[in-house]
């Protein structure tokens, strides 16, 4: 009788533990497939943004599988700046390195990754935080996934390819905590190795995961309290991690050269000289943070100058947002040792927000949609916890034999958290049509950031570079740039130290061949910018003033030997007045850096063809042609 009861209780403990299984497969899979649907319009989507610096018109990106060994050598967007960027991302550039190796110049693959790495994130958060939450309903974890997955100030991170990084950052961060609590649970070393490797992989792919080493014990301490020994080992495991990372960082970055400035025109707080008044600019930003949580509209690409008004000194919004994060960081601290839930919603979004604060370090954007996509998760997690509250839904643990008793037994907060992410994942949506391509969302966002500088000069460049060159006649492409121009012209009265703008404005002149005023406009970036010539080079070469373009792009390729463009058009130069030999020369230089580019085949061909040699002639038109089947003879 005795064993027909126990026969039967471990037959019952089975089925649980089966059904459980069953349900925690369910409702993840029903994360993956919403976070999959919301973001699968933006697979149809061009490059936009940085996109094109980390990958289309990055020479070391475009290499493909070749381009491991350089990325993992350099800083992050070498191959399109000279200039040291301070980051070190190496396996984010990798994985736009081999998506090109795969499918060259193909964003479709490059979405398609993003969307489907993003939706295998809710997945993994969902499985993560169910078991952070054991002691607790199943409905809390889903919900919480279930809003940030829907949440509308993702769209950046997901539509824009190059956020990547934050994608797999968030990704690797959450396997790394799920493997450290299976360790902490069962003492598996292998599982304490895959969790350091995992947080490791999360550096290398942004190093903002290095929050982790300060939230992870306190997710230890919170819910696994009783196993000290296995919490220290965990933390000393992602430390050495953290430290092999930031050493390896520190060795690639002190290689560098010359390391990029932080411009007033991306962070307008280099402007704010008083310490008092830049700290409450500095917490009217966080609190900007939060009114984009609680309602994410208007979402905009570009936070710089001119978007977020500096004031000089406290004004309300300021106070408000002081006496909020001060009122929220009091309650957390409290909390936490009181066992409430909530601190643990507050201390993740306020620990992982706060080095994009610019209060400790001083960043080279004022503010970024992407910054807040860990910290939205602390947001999400709190909203959770307060709606179980509100409706008042068991918070402790309950069993479901299904999808059917797991949604009828949570009726209310059930409607309300889909109705929440059905009005997210529509605004969501809606958004990614506009990462459609750069001009779109350009054109898009100026409604809305009438006073942004860097706004009205991207615009102003794009319209240039590319709705220009598609016009049919003379009379519209003159009229294109003529709009551009005034674009440019809106920003530099915005900002008037804005480099990029008046050097965009001397393209355009270029392009209608009004050189005077292109040089005017040019000289006054050089005289604001002195370390870069590129431009002013390029129209001593239009108007055939070879001497000077030699002079220029001379000094470009001393400073940077591998600067692509200053070899290609120091090569075209000296082929202008016939010195053959120094052009063949530039150019050979030009085939290492970018070995699959018809345009520079081509032009060795030519300089070949003057110089005399028909064979390297032919040898080199014949691989110029291979690649682009266009072009004629030179």
């Amino acid at each position: 009788m005795v064993q027909k009861t126990n026969a039967k209780k471990i037959s019952k403990q089975v089925n649980t533990v089966d059904s459980e299984f069953k349900l925690t497969r369910a409702l993840g899979l029903l994360i993956f497939i919403i976070g999959f649907i919301i973001y699968f319009n933006s697979i149809k989507n061009n490059y936009a943004l940085d996109d094109f610096s980390t990958i289309k018109e990055n020479h070391v990106t475009t290499k493909g599988l070749k381009a491991i060994p350089d990325i993992f050598s350099h800083f992050y967007r070498y191959g399109y700046y000279t200039s040291d960027d301070g980051i070190y991302r190496p396996l984010s550039v990798t994985f736009f390195a081999i998506e090109w190796a795969v499918s060259p110049d193909n964003p479709s693959l490059a979405h398609f990754v993003n969307v489907f790495l993003y939706a295998l994130t809710g997945l993994v958060l969902f499985i993560t935080l169910k078991r952070i939450l054991k002691d607790y309903n199943l409905i809390l974890p889903f919900i919480i996934t279930l809003l940030f997955i829907t949440h509308p100030v993702h769209t950046e991170v997901v539509a824009n390819i190059k956020s990547l990084d934050e994608i797999l950052c968030f990704l690797f961060s959450f396997l790394s905590l799920y493997f450290l609590l299976d360790y902490i649970e069962n003492k598996k070393t292998a599982k304490l190795l895959m969790g350091v490797l995992s947080f490791f992989a999360a550096l290398l792919s942004k190093e903002s995961a290095i929050t982790m080493l300060a939230l992870f014990p306190l997710v230890f301490l919170y819910f696994e309290n009783g196993k000290r020994k296995e919490i220290i080992i965990s933390a000393a495991g992602i430390t050495s991690a953290a430290i092999l990372f930031l050493c390896i960082r520190a060795v690639v970055l002190s290689k560098s050269m010359h390391t990029q400035a932080i411009e007033p025109l991306l962070n307008p707080l280099l402007l704010v000289t008083d310490p008092i008044n830049r700290f409450g600019n500095e917490m009217r930003v966080l609190g900007y943070y939060i009114k984009l949580l609680v309602y994410p509209s208007p979402l905009v690409y570009d936070y710089s100058y001119g978007q977020i008004s500096m004031v000089s000194s406290f004004d309300f919004f300021a106070i408000l947002s002081v006496l909020l994060y001060a009122g929220l960081l009091i309650y957390a601290i409290i909390g936490f040792f009181k066992k409430n839930l909530l601190a643990i919603g507050i201390l993740f979004f306020m620990i992982t927000l706060v080095i994009f604060s610019n209060i400790f370090i001083t960043l080279s954007v004022l503010m970024a949609e992407r910054f807040v996509y860990f910290a939205s998760l602390g947001f999400c997690f709190y909203m959770g916890v307060l709606l179980i509250k509100a409706t008042k839904t068991q918070i402790e643990v309950k069993n479901y034999s299904g999808l059917s008793s797991f949604f009828s037994g949570n009726k209310k907060v059930v409607l309300i958290c889909f109705g929440i992410s059905f009005i997210y994942a529509t605004m969501t949506i809606n958004r990614n049509k506009d990462w459609k391509d750069n001009y779109t969302l350009f054109s898009h966002d100026i409604t809305l950031m009438t006073d942004n500088a860097r706004a009205h000069t991207f615009l102003g460049n794009e319209i240039i570079k590319t709705i220009a060159p598609k016009q049919n006649d003379n009379i519209r492409f003159i009229e294109a740039n003529m709009k551009g121009i005034s674009e440019l012209k809106t920003a530099l009265a915005i900002y008037p130290d804005n480099v990029e703008a008046l050097n965009c404005i001397g393209t355009a002149y270029t392009q209608v061949d009004s050189l005077d005023k292109a040089e005017f406009y040019f000289a006054k970036a050089l005289k604001l910018d002195p370390k870069n010539p590129g431009y002013m080079a390029g129209l001593y070469l239009a108007k055939r003033d070879y001497a000077n373009s030699i002079r220029l792009y001379n000094e470009i390729v001393k400073k940077d030997s591998s600067n692509l463009d200053g070899l290609v058009y120091l090569g075209i130069s000296y082929g202008a007045i016939k010195k053959y030999k120094e052009s063949i020369a530039c150019l050979q230089k030009t085939i290492t850096i970018e070995p699959a580019s018809a345009k520079i085949y081509y032009y060795l061909s030519s300089a070949y063809q003057y110089s005399g040699d028909t064979n390297n002639a032919e040898k080199y038109f014949q691989k110029a042609y291979r690649l682009d089947p266009t072009l004629t003879r030179p």
